[in-house]
């Protein structure tokens, strides 16, 4: 201790497979370093193998680990408990707990992660890798209970909790991640956003930016689609002026998609997407599009 090194003990025993006796405990002492510790047993039980296999008893002692000759040595013997000095201590009381108690102990026990994300997987129907990232967490797998308890879609609440979410509150915080107690993002703003992608009145690329603002301010995500007009543009006779003209300026994906090439639609609802800053419904502009160059 005086060189400020740590030192352990080690107990070893052997017994044959399969067998629940267990066999006579050997002490191993002066084993300061990892490397000591592991060939310090590993000899050990070798040496009590050998013993057994030559029909020798196995006494019950403390041994001494030398390093130099990597081998152990036998200090002293101990054959009964009182070898070892025990002593009751006079201040501690005796406990006796009752199976009451201890029932009732156990009933007041928060779920232990393992029974969670079994119950979020059965529950919720969740992915293993999603409920691998909630349940550790008692603190963030309560967040993520609570928004499903305001909005039932869970799937989707999860996704944006342990993607969109945890990526914010790590760039957030000046060392590691900002705890979750300071985020200004509260559950019933998780919920609120997913029901506005949900009924249509958002897309998914604008509640992209929609998060990130309810993040740096804390407002809610239908106050942010109302402030600055981020509404989803559903109106097919709107849009349809707007898909005439992608498709008249875009001759090679209409030629491509009308001789077969589903995917070639893409490139024309992209542009879409782009004129309309992201806010054209995806489902709409697909209909419109495939009407007007099929028609």
């Amino acid at each position: 201790m005086e060189k400020g090194q740590m030192r352990c003990d080690a107990n070893v025993s052997i017994r044959p497979a399969g067998t629940m006796e267990l066999g006579t405990k050997v002490e191993i002492k002066n084993l300061n370093t990892i490397s000591g510790v592991r060939n310090g047993i590993d000899y050990e039980i070798k040496r009590q193998i050998r013993c057994r296999e030559e029909g020798e008893a196995i006494v019950q002692e403390t041994r001494r680990w030398d390093a130099e000759k990597s081998r152990t040595t036998s200090m002293r013997s101990k054959e009964m408990s009182h070898d070892y000095r025990y002593f009751p201590d006079p201040d501690l009381m005796p406990v006796k707990l009752s199976k009451e108690t201890v029932e009732g102990l156990r009933s007041e026990l928060p779920e232990f992660p393992y029974d969670k994300q079994r119950r979020f997987l059965e529950q919720y129907s969740l992915p293993f890798t999603i409920t691998s990232v909630l349940c550790p967490d008692r603190e963030l797998s309560d967040y993520f209970e609570a928004a499903v308890a305001i909005y039932n879609n869970a799937k989707s609440i999860a996704n944006l909790i342990a993607n969109d979410l945890l990526r914010e509150l790590a760039e957030a915080g000046s060392h590691g991640s900002l705890p979750l107690s300071e985020c200004k993002v509260k559950p019933e703003h998780i919920a609120g956003l997913v029901k506005l992608i949900d009924e249509g009145i958002i897309s998914k690329q604008i509640a992209q930016d929609v998060f990130i603002q309810m993040f740096k301010t804390g407002h809610a995500a239908d106050v942010i689609v109302r402030e600055q007009g981020l509404e989803q543009t559903s109106d097919t006779s709107e849009l349809e002026a707007l898909c005439r003209d992608i498709i008249t300026n875009n001759p090679k994906p209409v030629e491509e998609f009308k001789g077969g090439n589903e995917k070639a639609i893409n490139a024309l609802k992209g542009q879409v997407m782009k004129r309309t800053q992201g806010k054209a419904n995806p489902k709409v502009v697909d209909d419109v599009l495939k009407s007007l160059i099929l028609n």
